[in-house]
């Protein structure tokens, strides 16, 4: 008995923590709540391919979920360890690809931002990373797939000088008249960032040429911090990129270090004619660059008020600010984590607490009319809902 002792103790320990991950798995489900949308106004056609993301507190459990606009509630926390293994956490654009293409999508990094795809090409552009002892080797792994032939390119490129990066990662890719334009972003060792173009042939598998964007660089005690704003869900052709930065530095008051801002930009870079140019931003507006999107040349910026959403425009190509836009939501109860909004496929998505539970509101930005408005309900919920945070939709 003694000789096996150690296998009883770990089957012991074994049963315990998946016993205890069913029991934990059986107590959440028996408080699983589902949410349903319920239409106000507008066209229930808007929900379709809708995904809202969030958390709800009912009693004592606190559950992560994904709903689905047109479907149902998919709790994230509390899963059974077969549901743990075979729940699905990319995003549509990426199960779509699997589906068509389940050779050419085997062993890739499944990001959205690795691969692009249009009538004709799938592609995919990922950086492989071989660490060493005291540094890691970066290098391209691209792939061509040519949806016609079923052929498939690839275009090796080992990045130099890589004992500089700390980190290095495909931000965006693009194909413009035939080449192949890879955004990356780096980590410097010495510190700052970098953001580079890479052009490459596909037709020659070969590359073009490489151009440096941007380049931030940290002192003692003030560095940059750099941000990109596009539509990290979407695998189609983006025109424009955004780009932000801010200057922060750490200043010694009453004897402590608090942090702040001494300078900031905004940056917008045309794929296609591989301009970067500078856009004059207001101090006061400069923290909603990161709510907003890019709609054929124009820039739109939504700016939660006190009883809706301000929604301001900037023409990209004559450089002009446009007209404001309010979004009234007469319900909306100001508060924090009260409202969420993105703005997406030429749309806003605002999700907002009222005193009678949360409200969806869908807009078209071009035109300013609402597209739909309803209520988000908790059904199936014995206790009554202490709170419910919606962070993200897409």
């Amino acid at each position: 008995m003694k000789r096996y002792w150690k296998i009883l103790l770990l089957s012991i320990i074994t049963l315990v923590v998946i016993g205890s991950f069913y029991i934990q798995a059986s107590l959440a489900a028996k408080n699983t709540v589902q949410l349903k949308l319920e239409k106000r106004s507008g066209n229930e056609e808007e929900l379709k391919g809708l995904s809202i993301h969030g958390d709800y507190g009912s009693g004592n459990l606190t559950q992560s979920f994904v709903h689905e606009a047109d479907g149902e509630t998919r709790i994230l926390s509390g899963l059974s360890l077969i549901e743990e293994f075979t729940t699905s956490y990319t995003v549509p654009v990426i199960d779509k690809l699997i589906e068509e293409h389940r050779s050419f999508m085997r062993g890739k990094d499944l990001s959205p931002n690795y691969f692009f795809e249009n009538e004709s090409l799938v592609v995919y552009a990922g950086v492989k990373r071989d660490y060493k002892y005291n540094s890691i080797d970066f290098s391209f792994d691209i792939d061509v797939l040519d949806k016609k032939s079923n052929e498939v390119k690839s275009i090796p490129l080992d990045l130099s000088d890589t004992e500089t990066y700390g980190w290095y990662d495909v931000i965006d890719v693009g194909v413009v008249d035939g080449q192949l334009k890879l955004i990356t972003r780096s980590s410097l060792v010495i510190g700052g960032e970098e953001v580079n173009v890479y052009t490459f042939d596909i037709e020659k598998e070969k590359l073009l040429g490489t151009e440096k964007l941007i380049s931030t660089i940290t002192k003692d005690n003030s560095w940059t911090e750099l941000s990109i704003i596009s539509n990290s869900s979407s695998i189609e052709q983006e025109k424009y990129i955004l780009f932000t930065t801010e200057i922060l530095k750490d200043i010694e008051k009453d004897g402590n270090y608090v942090q702040e801002a001494t300078g900031h930009e905004v940056q917008v870079y045309n794929i296609e004619t591989n301009q970067l140019k500078k856009i004059d931003v207001r101090d006061e507006l400069f923290n909603s660059i990161y709510w907003s999107t890019i709609v054929d040349s124009k820039l739109y910026i939504s700016t939660p008020m006190e009883k809706g959403i301000e929604v301001i425009q900037y023409d990209i190509e004559t450089d002009k600010w446009g007209e404001k836009s309010i979004i009234d939501l007469p319900k909306y109860k100001n508060g924090y984590e009260s409202i969420y909004t993105t703005l997406m496929n030429g749309k806003i998505y605002a999700s907002y607490l009222t005193d009678d539970g949360h409200e969806l509101y869908i807009g078209d930005l071009r035109t300013g009319k609402s597209l739909y408005e309803g209520k988000i309900k908790v059904s199936n919920n014995p206790n009554k809902t202490e709170a419910l945070y919606i962070h993200y939709i897409e």
